[in-house]
C-alpha cells in the first residue's frame, strides 16, 4: 500500500509500524464516544465517518477514505474519552 504524499519506501517503512489488520463489516465502530481511542488505523479498503451527535441529530465532519488514516486525534493523544464516533 502507499500512502497519499509518500515515496514507496517512505509508505513500506510506515506500513511496517502497524502490526496487525481488523476488518471492520460496514456500520460497526472503530470508536464510541465516551471511550478513549488507543490507536490509529489506516484505511485499506471503505472508508470511514466521523460523526458526533447533538439535540438535533448526527453531525457528520468527516470521512476518511482508503489510504488515509483514522483516529480521534485528541483522545489518542491527550488519552480522553471522545466526543466524537468513527464509524466504517
Amino acid at each position: 500500500m502507499t500512502f497519499p504524499g509518500l515515496t514507496s519506501p517512505q509508505s513500506e517503512i510506515l506500513q511496517s509500524q502497524f502490526t496487525s489488520l481488523r476488518k471492520l463489516a460496514t456500520g460497526k465502530y472503530f470508536l464510541k464516544e465516551g471511550k478513549t481511542c488507543h490507536e490509529i488505523g489506516v484505511i485499506t479498503k471503505g472508508m470511514c465517518r466521523h460523526f458526533y451527535n447533538t439535540k438535533d441529530g448526527e453531525v457528520t465532519r468527516w470521512v476518511a477514505l482508503t489510504g488515509t488514516f483514522v483516529t480521534s486525534l485528541k483522545s489518542f493523544i491527550q488519552q480522553v474519552p471522545s466526543v466524537e464516533n468513527i464509524q466504517a
